[in-house]
């Protein structure tokens, strides 16, 4: 996603993060979004990934945040354990956990006032996956608010 990254890093404008904020629509998949055709997922898989998202090796909990992330809403009971995550030590956690929210579509809207704070990340990746996270989670005010600052 280099293009979102670079897309992010130049949104030095309201008008900008405004384009970044609403691409949610367009690469948050369908299954994402909450339409028909979501995954099925195997509930002692989620298990063991919602544990792995606690390791202490930081390639296990990237590994954890992109495989839940596969599965978008079919895994929605991994967000509470995704949001934290997203304040996590390594770039690469942050930015798989973000991109993860970003595909639980509206069911990550409980984790929107961590995904805005994320937006001030020092990388890139995080802050663009944050932005799509907050679009496809539905925004909200503390989403309005992020992008107009």
């Amino acid at each position: 996603m280099p293009a979102l990254d670079a897309a992010a890093a130049a949104a030095q404008s309201v008008a900008v993060r405004w384009i970044v904020f609403g691409l949610a629509t367009l690469i948050v998949p369908a299954a994402a979004r909450g339409e028909e055709g979501r995954p099925r997922v195997d509930p002692k898989e989620l298990e063991i990934q919602i544990l792995r998202l606690k390791d202490s090796s930081p390639s296990f909990r990237t590994r954890a945040a992109r495989k839940i992330g596969e599965w978008g809403p079919a895994a929605k009971s991994a967000v509470p354990s995704l949001a934290p995550l997203l304040e996590d030590a390594e770039a690469d956690v942050r930015r798989a956990a973000a991109f993860a929210l970003a595909r639980m579509g509206k069911d990550a809207a409980e984790a929107a006032d961590r995904l805005v704070e994320a937006m001030k990340d020092e990388d890139a990746g995080v802050r663009a996956n944050a932005a799509l996270g907050l679009g496809a989670a539905g925004g909200g005010k503390a989403g309005r608010a992020a992008l107009a600052g």
